[in-house]
């Protein structure tokens, strides 16, 4: 089996990391759809309040931050010769 090191696998630890990210993109594609929810019902009282848009802001900043702290380990593995071959070998189909 390819980049075994002991009992776990490169790919293994790749497909994990992946797994990670596609959990994380998934719950933020979940606040975006409550948040989309949230205005559209603010839409039929008028428009959101001012509390309802802070509130919307401060959950912005907070994914963009998040998002801007998780992408530079990305563009790290993204650039990593050996994690472009263990992340083929994890996501391959048999």
């Amino acid at each position: 089996m390819p980049f075994t090191t002991g009992y776990v696998t490169t790919g293994m630890v790749a497909g994990e990391h992946l797994s990670m990210h596609r959990e994380y993109l998934d719950g933020q594609l979940r606040v975006a759809d409550r948040l989309s929810g949230v205005l559209l019902e603010e839409t039929g009282r008028g428009g959101p309040s001012e509390n309802v848009v802070a509130g919307i802001t401060a959950v912005t900043q907070h994914s963009l931050a998040i998002g801007r702290a998780t992408s530079r380990p990305a563009r790290y593995c993204a650039a990593s010769p050996s994690w472009r071959a263990a992340s083929r070998w994890a996501t391959a189909t048999p």
